[in-house]
């Protein structure tokens, strides 16, 4: 009677084992298949991140490309030699304006941002400044420094209007 109660309960933990065998091969298989999506999604986060990353690169450069401006605050006779401006309409050397020649001339120019630098110090006074690029007259002032002062600064009042034009303000100082 032990003996045959021993077989019955041999055979009932064989059984046993046998289902949790089984039961363990569809969970290996199930965990496979688990480690196989995480793989793949975790391939395609990566993938997406990339292109997140690049686009947030270029997102970057375009708003620096387009709060970019030129400025050059220079004598008379600088941005003449450098062919930054040239004397139109005068008869005889008389008259004329000074107008901007559209050349770009790297020493003469400094890159700023429109978008935080509002004001460009002038080493001259305010009476003797010439804004030869054609910035709207509205968009900006010249405020002198003092009466003693030999220098200004030009204040931008509007950025949007003043740098909707040109990106390259020139201003002329006396030689």
């Amino acid at each position: 009677m032990k003996v045959a109660s021993l077989e019955k309960l041999t055979a009932e933990l064989r059984r046993s084992l046998e289902e949790k065998d089984t039961m363990l091969a569809e969970l290996q298989g199930k965990v496979g298949d688990l480690t196989r999506t995480v793989e793949a999604q975790t391939s395609s986060l990566a993938e997406k991140d990339a292109a997140i990353h690049e686009g947030e690169t270029r997102i970057a450069q375009r708003t620096k490309e387009l709060n970019t401006a030129f400025v050059a605050v220079a004598s008379k006779k600088m941005l003449r030699e450098k062919g930054v401006v040239e004397k139109k309409g005068a008869i005889l050397g008389v008259g004329g304006r000074w107008i901007e020649t559209g050349k770009f001339e790297p020493g003469v120019f400094r890159e700023v941002d429109v978008t935080k630098e509002l004001e460009v110090s002038i080493p001259a006074p305010a009476s003797k400044v010439t804004v030869v690029t054609e910035q709207p007259k509205g968009s900006y002032q010249i405020v002198d420094g003092g009466p003693k002062s030999k220098s200004s600064k030009l204040e931008v009042k509007d950025p949007a209007a003043f740098w909707k034009g040109d990106r390259y303000l020139v201003v002329m100082i006396p030689d």
